[in-house]
């Protein structure tokens, strides 16, 4: 997260809007890049408890291997570009190369509290290779026609030929190493771990929340209300994508009880993001691929997200399936839908959570992804594709090839 100078959101926003196009073209050279975003974060004046916040630029990126690499990448892809963005950031000098970009990342690095991937271990060429084999695997299963064929002779036949199209058509039939060792924890034992931390923080927020709710009777606050233009904005960037990214950003409540409860509900959350890891459903949600939770120094809660489908469908499954985990981690921030005990009600008032949620978003000036017409679904299906095609196919992996076709 990089400070702006006064004056600077504007010139960036501009900046942004008219070289977008350009910037994602120029990340495509990026091959250890997923997903990223450049966002603003705007600024605001002092609140009653005399806290103020400077407006950030936001460089997100989800990407494979390590930082420094992944930086250079960046750097030789569009050097000039970053340069003319932080041009405008607070203590970044122009002129220090990739080195100096490097330097300037690492002093504002934000790290994330919780962070959850679909399916690591699985890298941007790995992705999109494995999407190459799913079309070739699909065009000869169309092409095959004549008298019917027992299932693992057809399986066994289409595996003949995909060994024969592999090199020439940019993929390979071999098996991965994701690095997913052991037992993933169950979410019983991630909250076992944690009991007597949890017992405590719902006895307490059942005051804290209660008191919020008096609060709410004795003085005239609104429910925070979407910005029509944002909104609309917003809307543009999501029209027609397979794909979408949401960034969010709301203020922490006041009190040293809110900022505790918070991190403990992210240091949960991020135990179970490592667990689902293994399955690629976070809180049974297969929609999203990565998932990330920033808490910055000046109390404001940033959540970026890159998920399949459209947002109305996004926050229906987080209402049906994660409202509890949601409701956890966002009552602790400002606006939020009504809560008891800390999980009890916020995100269950559908309509108040909808509102909420698109009064904070923000639109990204710019968002990039390397496989946009992906689901994580389709990316973990098309790997285990590539896993039952890498070892002789047997009746049991013929009929597992199937399903996965047919899912």
């Amino acid at each position: 997260m990089f400070p702006v100078r006064g004056g600077g959101v504007a010139a960036l926003d501009a900046w942004l809007d008219a070289h977008a196009a350009d910037v994602s073209r120029r990340l495509r050279a990026v091959t250890s890049l997923h997903f990223g975003r450049f966002v603003l974060l705007p600024g605001s004046a002092a609140d009653a408890a005399n806290r103020a916040v400077e407006p950030l630029l936001g460089l997100e990126t989800n990407f494979d291997g390590e930082l420094e690499p992944h930086l250079g990448e960046l750097w030789s892809a569009l050097g000039a570009e970053l340069e003319a963005m932080l041009a405008q950031c607070v203590g970044f000098a122009p002129g220090g190369g990739a080195v100096g970009f490097g330097r300037y990342v690492r002093a504002h690095l934000s790290e994330a509290s919780a962070f959850f991937s679909a399916h690591p271990g699985l890298t941007v060429g790995r992705v999109q290779a494995d999407a190459r084999l799913r079309r070739h695997l699909g065009r000869y299963l169309d092409e095959q026609g004549g008298e019917p064929v027992e299932p693992l002779e057809l399986i066994q036949r289409a595996q003949a030929a995909l060994r024969v199209a592999a090199s020439s058509a940019g993929f390979e039939l071999v098996s991965v190493d994701r690095g997913l060792t052991g037992k993933p924890k169950s979410s019983l034992r991630v909250l076992a771990g944690h009991a007597l931390e949890l017992l405590r923080t719902v006895a307490l927020a059942v005051v804290h929340d209660f008191a919020d709710l008096l609060r709410g009777l004795w003085t005239d606050t609104q429910p925070p209300r979407p910005d029509p233009a944002l909104v609309a904005r917003a809307g543009r960037e999501e029209a027609g994508r397979l794909v979408n990214g949401l960034t969010h950003v709301a203020r922490l409540k006041p009190g040293s009880f809110r900022r505790a409860a918070l991190r403990l509900a992210l240091r949960v959350t991020d135990e179970l993001a490592r667990a689902a890891a293994f399955t690629g459903s976070l809180g049974g949600i297969d929609s999203i691929h990565f998932a990330r939770w920033v808490l910055l120094p000046d109390g404001r809660l940033v959540f970026f997200s890159d998920y399949g489908g459209s947002w109305e469908s996004y926050l229906g499954d987080f209402i049906e399936r994660a409202s509890k985990s949601l409701t956890m981690i966002w009552s602790n921030t400002q606006g939020f839908p009504a809560t008891i005990g800390w999980v009890l009600g916020g995100a269950r008032d559908e309509a108040g959570f909808k509102r909420w949620t698109r009064a904070h978003q923000l639109p990204a000036a710019l968002w990039y992804s390397a496989y946009p017409e992906l689901s994580a679904r389709e990316v973990l299906a098309n790997a285990e594709l590539r896993e039952l095609f890498a070892r002789e196919v047997d009746a049991k992996g013929a009929r597992r090839v199937l399903e996965v076709l047919r899912d």
